[in-house]
């Protein structure tokens, strides 16, 4: 484990995808790079969580039943504006469908396309929650 990651290592994150294989293997390489993660299959079961836990990074699928991405993203930083929200997607076109209101909702502009590459989903939490604290500390 890199020293960037053991610096960062007790990060908050959320991981929301309706997919629970994908949900489990997101879940698995975060705790593996040493975050307190977070897992939930529903925008419901996601806001829940953020009420009770003080999250610092939010992954959240796009194309999920009952509330999509940007709805969830709009609803995160309703609770807490500090979180940061990032869009997973395997759908191309929706991505381009819904890129501007989920920016408009706060949402970073990091936008992951499934499949995920190796350590791609670890190299954009390191990145936005070292971004973030260089925020927070100036």
């Amino acid at each position: 484990m890199s020293d960037e990651y053991i610096s960062l290592e007790r990060g908050k994150i959320l991981i929301v995808d309706d997919s629970r294989l994908a949900l489990r293997g997101f879940v698995r390489e975060l705790q593996e790079a040493g975050y307190d993660v977070y897992g939930a299959v529903t925008g419901k079961e996601a806001i829940d969580i953020a009420k009770t836990v003080k999250l610092d990074l939010v992954f959240t699928d796009l194309m999920m039943p009952e509330m999509n991405g940007t709805e969830l993203c709009k609803e995160m930083k309703r609770i807490s504006p500090e979180t940061e929200v990032v869009l997973v997607s395997g759908y191309p076109d929706q991505i381009e469908k819904f890129k501007e209101d989920f920016l408009e909702a706060g949402g970073k502009i990091e936008i992951l396309r499934k499949p995920l590459g190796p350590d791609e989903l670890k190299d954009t939490a390191v990145k936005i929650l070292r971004d973030s604290k260089k925020r927070r500390d100036s």
